[in-house]
């Protein structure tokens, strides 16, 4: 992945967002520190986990 795109530069300067770059082809999204303790797989119909914990 070329972390070095105008798309990429401009998620990167939003304010608590951090976009990593995986061995994986999947997105996570963590919301609120995890506080919450809750976590939705939508997999294998999306590549996507999210994290409410």
């Amino acid at each position: 992945m070329n972390l070095n795109t105008k798309t990429i530069k401009a998620v990167n300067e939003i304010k608590n967002l951090t976009v990593k770059n995986g061995n994986q082809h999947i997105m996570e999204l963590h919301f609120d520190n995890d506080i919450q303790g809750k976590s939705f797989d939508l997999r294998p119909g999306l590549p996507l986990i999210i994290y409410l914990r």
